[in-house]
């Protein structure tokens, strides 16, 4: 029975570990109405606020429009004007942002920064995201909330099945042991 309980909660071990990043629907709206929106995966920091974005799922749009660009390139604002290697950052309440998103030629695109390098917390895009000067973010035009979905990754009915396979293969060679 202890054998039949540690493998039940390796399996539960091996599937929550087995989660990637979260997804995140993200959405701004600028001071003339604009709405900015995206989808990202990112990993949620243990201060339950701040998001390292590790990609962007879809392209950007602006008033549901894709611009689409052949190429564009995620980076932060700190690392774009240092060199400090700090991730693109977002967070739920809006309060710590650090993220760019930009044309390869780096002509349109749009930011978000309250590091400090504007000087305010601002916003600012180009051409395709309403062409903003640089204005301060007001918060309650923010949105970041986790995407939530009703089916499993199918690396999670994977670990689940092989947990199942090796309690029936475990059940097996017991009920065979018994039976000798």
């Amino acid at each position: 029975m202890q054998k039949v309980l540690i493998a039940g909660l390796v399996s539960l071990a091996l599937v929550s570990t087995a989660q990637a990043g979260m997804l995140y629907n993200a959405s701004y709206t600028d001071s003339s109405g604009g709405v900015t929106a995206f989808m990202l995966d990112g990993d949620l920091q243990p201060d339950g606020d701040t998001v390292i974005v590790n990609s962007l799922l879809m392209d950007p749009t602006y008033n549901g429009v894709d611009p689409m660009f052949s190429s564009a390139s995620l980076d932060s604002v700190s690392n774009i004007a240092s060199g400090s290697g700090a991730p693109p950052t977002l967070s739920i309440s809006g309060l710590t942002m650090d993220f760019l998103w930009t044309h390869n030629a780096a002509s349109d695109g749009f930011l978000f920064d309250t590091t400090g390098f504007i000087g305010v917390p601002a916003f600012n895009s180009g051409p395709s995201f309403g062409l903003k000067p640089i204005e301060p973010i007001v918060l309650d035009n923010w949105s970041l909330t986790e995407k939530t979905s009703a089916v499993p990754e199918p690396s999670t009915f994977a670990l689940l099945g092989i947990g199942g396979v090796a309690l029936i293969g475990y059940g097996y060679r017991r009920k065979r042991k018994q039976a000798a």
